[in-house]
């Protein structure tokens, strides 16, 4: 069996997941950044790191950053099931995992959310 090498932001994901498993709740927020190829795409940040993001066309991108990002809190990842199917998607996921997830504001270039447990 071969052991899966997690990249940076996947470790940031994995630290800021058992920090929010700690606390019963956190909030982070999505900062779109603007590509000349892909549009604005979403970078998931806590705390100040990258935890998630997501580029490309042709799908829901708001929903894989979450979904990338929150699959760690997850007890079997099935939230990434929900990548690229809308924010409502990865709601109904995190609820079935035990977590309530909303987004607290929406900007121009931000999104805020917060996580609790159920």
């Amino acid at each position: 069996m071969t052991k899966h090498r997690y990249n940076q932001t996947e470790r940031e994901a994995i630290a800021a997941c058992e920090a929010i498993k700690a606390n019963g709740s956190g909030s982070f927020r999505i900062v779109w950044v603007k590509s000349r190829t892909w549009g604005h795409n979403p970078n998931v940040k806590y705390n100040g790191y990258t935890v998630g993001k997501a580029s490309g066309c042709g799908y829901d991108k708001e929903s894989a950053a979450l979904a990338d990002f929150l699959r760690f809190l997850a007890p079997d990842g099935n939230v990434y099931a929900a990548s690229g199917a809308g924010f409502n998607s990865v709601v109904r996921k995190m609820d079935a995992a035990g977590w309530t997830l909303e987004k607290t504001y929406s900007g121009d270039t931000e999104d805020g959310y917060s996580i609790t447990r159920k």
